[in-house]
């Protein structure tokens, strides 16, 4: 029976709790240096069967909150191109991919360090890089939460809150009758054989033209059949056709509805 050499969860435990005691002796502050590789360390895992290559990462993630990482690459290996044999990618590179695996993680990477930095022109052009995606990530990030705070996500509570608000109006009321319409439509531009009603997409919008309506691209330019001669009916209305459409005042929904009847009568007979 094959014994296993390293305890992985002990280690994850005893590593970490051993930190915080040392970090609680300095003041709230500790430089730890890592040897090897911090990820995918595939050269540990089989010199210590138990051993995960990814070990020294889950050791950090157990002090997320307080770890900010400092990525160190010597300036002379990036002068030499050097390979790193396991994955076939130069150290430069190596670097660029454990700052998103770290950031992936929510690990804080604040700096990259270079060493034995002598000018190299290879080194200068590699620090360029590094700031340029910088900028990049942080234009993405300021981007990415406008967009959010255009579009703020709604859980499925929220909506369900305010359409059953609706069911305490009381439809004998003219005035809350009112505003229901008002919620919901925008406008309404009747025609001899069909209804046109634009909706409402977001709060504040202003109200659609009656141009802005017919000349919109998508509009369905379907008739409507003609009511036939009956005594009693009961007109219905099926929409046939909605779209979205972003227009300069505003966002509004709009459907183009077109009457059919549901008919019933008595026998005179």
């Amino acid at each position: 029976m094959q014994k296993i050499g390293f305890d992985n969860e002990k280690y994850l435990h005893t590593q970490s709790e051993h930190i915080r005691q040392r970090i609680s002796e300095f003041g709230g502050k500790l430089y730890l240096e890592f040897g090897g590789k911090l990820y995918d360390d595939y050269h540990a895992s089989r010199v210590l069967p138990g051993f995960q290559p990814d070990s020294k990462l889950r050791m950090l993630l157990q002090l997320k909150e307080q770890v900010e990482v400092v990525v160190v690459i010597n300036a002379a290996d990036i002068e030499k191109n050097k390979i790193r044999g396991d994955l076939g990618i130069t150290y430069d590179v190596d670097v660029l991919r454990l700052i998103d695996i770290f950031r992936s993680f929510g690990l804080y990477v604040s700096s990259v360090v270079m060493t034995r930095f002598q000018g190299q022109a290879v080194a200068v052009a590699f620090q360029e890089r590094l700031e340029a995606l910088e900028e990049q990530r942080k234009e993405l990030q300021a981007r990415i939460a406008e967009e959010r705070l255009a579009k703020p996500k709604m859980k499925e509570e929220f909506v369900r809150f305010w359409l059953l608000r609706f069911r305490k109006l009381d439809m004998t009321q003219p005035e809350q009758r009112q505003a229901l319409v008002d919620t919901f439509i925008n406008a309404i531009y009747l025609y001899d054989d069909k209804v046109l009603i634009t909706f409402n997409y977001k709060e504040g919008t202003e109200t659609v033209a009656f141009g802005e309506a017919v000349k919109a691209e998508k509009s369905s330019d379907m008739s409507a059949r003609g009511a036939p001669d009956i005594e009693r009916q009961i007109v219905r209305f099926g929409v046939l056709f909605c779209y979205v459409t972003p227009k300069n005042r505003g966002l509004h929904g709009q459907c183009t509805v077109f009457a059919r009847s549901a008919f019933s009568w008595e026998s005179s007979a």
